[in-house]
């Protein structure tokens, strides 16, 4: 039984365990491999950043690719968000171990960033499941393009936020509001900015590649926001996700057999036919 119960529930746990590996070496080379001992002061704050954009890359990551591609078992039963649950789990461990080992993150910042991407993963999760029934390659694809468009959204959007501005007047602010209020990373930028005091248009890649905070106004939306909107947007997508697909429903071995005659009760059943015996000679 219990060899059987860890069988059925091994692919599940796959993810989590990829998380926690990746982040557990990206965590341990930041620590002691990527800085000498003299220079690891001023950048501490940097690190911790850094490492956390990592845990929302891979905890993404883990997330579509294990609902593309989850056993077909996983969804008749309801254990499609197995998977999402160790990795979130996992995710929750990790940063109670950075909220343990840093001073400069209080708990209440903590708690933001794991609920922020609690919901975010439910979401992208979802997504991605919702699109597996036309096809593994059609969810990984389209759930991967959505996750990456959505995290690097102030840098991959300029374009558009540049032809907004010949729309009329009001439609680039409108544009970029959007942009602040649904991208996770700004999110979570905005739940440390108590801490570290980070601006997100100053940050290296923001500054380099995206004009937002700098040539074009632009405010961040608040964390909260955030979590509430893909909070709300997951539970539709949960909810279609665990519906069967046409292809996935058993299979009726009775629709191949002529179906029983008609049988009405107004009418007496016919009485049995006699045929007359011939007398034998």
């Amino acid at each position: 039984m219990v060899a059987f119960s860890i069988r059925r529930h091994l692919p599940g746990t796959l993810p989590a365990l990829t998380v926690a590996a990746v982040m557990l070496a990206l965590w341990a080379y930041g620590r002691w491999g990527y800085l000498p001992p003299g220079q690891r002061e001023g950048v501490a704050d940097a690190l911790t950043v850094g490492w956390l954009c990592a845990l929302f890359l891979t905890a993404t990551a883990a997330c579509v690719v294990w609902a593309a591609t989850a056993p077909r078992a996983t969804y008749p039963r309801g254990r499609l968000f197995f998977g999402y649950s160790c990795v979130i789990d996992v995710c929750g461990l990790l940063l109670l171990a950075l909220g343990l080992s840093s001073t400069a993150l209080p708990w209440l910042d903590i708690g933001a960033i794991y609920l922020l991407l609690a919901a975010w993963t439910c979401f992208i999760t979802a997504l991605t499941a919702g699109l597996r029934r036309w096809g593994s390659g059609v969810a990984a694809a389209g759930g991967m393009a959505v996750a990456m468009t959505l995290l690097a959204s102030p840098i991959v959007a300029m374009p558009l936020v540049h032809a907004a501005a010949g729309w009329g007047p009001g439609w680039q602010p409108r544009v970029v509001a959007v942009i602040t209020h649904t991208c996770p990373l700004l999110a979570l930028i905005d739940a440390l900015r108590p801490a570290m005091g980070l601006e997100w248009g100053q940050l290296p890649l923001m500054y380099r590649y995206s004009g937002l905070g700098q040539s074009i106004p632009a405010v961040a939306g608040p964390w909260w926001q955030c979590t509430l909107g893909y909070g709300l947007l997951a539970m539709p997508l949960a909810s279609f996700a665990r519906r069967r697909p046409p292809s996935a429903r058993p299979f009726a071995v009775e629709s191949l057999e002529e179906p029983p005659a008609r049988v009405d009760a107004a009418r007496p059943p016919a009485a049995p036919e006699r045929r007359a015996i011939a007398p034998r000679d």
